[in-house]
């Protein structure tokens, strides 16, 4: 009879356990399905946020190139591509906005060694030895032969890396390219080295992302360049706005888009392109 008893209270303990495993299993699949799509739904508000960042922008641009800007509140129309970030809220989502002249940066299709090395160190704050790399990593990527530089890569260097691509051998046609060159790094590329001014959200304003470009003829920072009195709109300039939104813990979206400025067209501007970066 004890025997008969021991058995049933086994089996009792047994059963309470697997239900508490169930239960406890349950609970945590049902919590990762939520975050999971409390997730997808946060960088769903944040696209639009951002996109909207980008709208805000190309209605506030070009009003001192001649453009009539119809805005009730006068004082908060001038939005100039100086790199001054303008905080929007829209519900839910923090959206930080700067726009920048691209005729400003260097064309890195253009730039000579020297100058792209220089500008990865002194402006970028890379090493010295990080700059050559990516400076010959960089010019084979764009050149047409296959030699590879000192420090560069051509088709064999990919292969060794693991990569199933080579060099393009052409010209960039976006920035972002830079970002298939092996030993290029997402963060470096994104916010550079000096992080005094840095943004956890909006590139760096001294990254590589920032100073270079594949637009204009620009070779060559220029030390002088305009301060914030003088920098204005210019009809036909080229501009990068950069819009990045936050919503809730995992809602984290940058878009920028490349725009000319036709203060003569309707709408007054033409998007040469538009992408999500991060």
């Amino acid at each position: 009879m004890n025997d008969s008893r021991g058995v049933v209270l086994i089996v009792c303990l047994w059963i309470s356990g697997l239900i508490i495993w169930i239960a406890m299993s349950t609970a945590i699949i049902f919590r990762f399905m939520l975050s999971s799509e409390g997730s997808v739904v946060s960088r769903f508000y944040a696209r639009y946020a951002a996109l909207g960042g980008v709208q805000e922008a190309l209605a506030r641009m070009g009003w001192e190139a001649g453009r009539k800007l119809e805005l009730e509140d006068v004082g908060k129309k001038e939005w100039r591509p100086d790199g001054t970030v303008h905080a929007l809220s829209y519900s839910r989502c923090t959206v930080r906005v700067r726009i920048e002249e691209e005729s400003t940066k260097i064309n890195a299709n253009l730039v000579d060694r020297g100058e792209l090395e220089k500008i990865l160190t002194e402006k970028s704050g890379l090493s010295q030895e990080t700059a050559k790399i990516w400076t010959d990593r960089i010019m084979d990527f764009i050149d047409g032969d296959d030699v590879s530089r000192d420090l560069g890569a051509e088709k064999i260097e990919y292969e060794e890396a693991g990569l199933s691509y080579g060099p393009f051998n052409r010209p960039l046609r976006y920035i972002e390219e830079i970002l298939l060159i092996p030993g290029v790094e997402w963060e470096t590329f994104w916010y550079g080295m000096e992080t005094d001014d840095q943004d956890d959200l909006l590139p760096g304003i001294r990254s590589p992302f920032s100073l270079l470009t594949v637009y204009g003829n620009r070779k060559a920072l220029v030390e002088d360049a305009e301060n914030e009195e003088t920098v204005v709109w210019k009809n036909g300039g080229l501009y990068r706005i950069l819009s990045g939104a936050l919503c809730g813990r995992y809602g984290r979206v940058v878009i920028y888009a490349i725009v000319k400025l036709d203060t003569g067209s309707v709408p007054h501007y033409r998007i040469v392109e538009i992408k999500e970066m991060l």
